[in-house]
């Protein structure tokens, strides 16, 4: 039986947020500075630049524990303290964009913030942390309440 070929779109997608994964992992290990992040960073760019070529945009849509792309899965962790995912969806976020301008210092900067301990920040969650760094290569879309993303729940 032949296997269908893959998208390659999917398959990039897939392989660039799997070194945003490996990104944060490396931050958390090595306290989000020193030559191992900044080359982690710097790989994930180059995936980056690789399914979000010039002039550009990679949407995917946040669900608890995963993102997609169209009706794609590119990412699944179901664990709540480690997944990208559920550190956006928690605070709201449904939608993550990424530009074709995004720096390895976004990239960085973004992982640095979904691993953020918020219990020291009561007044600061994913969102606000996202607004306040401005990034440009980045954008998000976020509910104001949980009312409005309940039909999130039905993938």
């Amino acid at each position: 039986m032949e296997r269908e070929p893959a998208d390659p779109r999917l398959e990039r997608t897939r392989t660039f947020v799997g070194a945003l994964e490996k990104l944060a992992k490396t931050a958390d290990l090595y306290g989000g500075a020193g030559s191992m992040v900044e080359r982690a960073a710097e790989e994930a760019l180059r995936l980056a630049r690789a399914v979000v070529p010039e002039g550009s945009d990679l949407e995917l849509r946040v669900l608890p524990y995963e993102f997609k792309l169209g009706d794609d899965s590119v990412y699944e962790n179901r664990d709540s303290q480690r997944s990208l995912a559920f550190c956006l969806y928690r605070d709201g976020v449904r939608k993550l964009s990424f530009h074709s301008g995004i720096s390895a210092g976004e990239l960085l900067a973004l992982v640095k913030i979904l691993r953020t301990d918020f219990r020291s920040l009561p007044e600061e969650n994913v969102v606000t942390l996202i607004w306040a760094r401005n990034f440009s290569g980045l954008s998000y879309y976020a509910i104001e309440d949980f009312f409005e993303g309940e039909e999130a729940f039905a993938d």
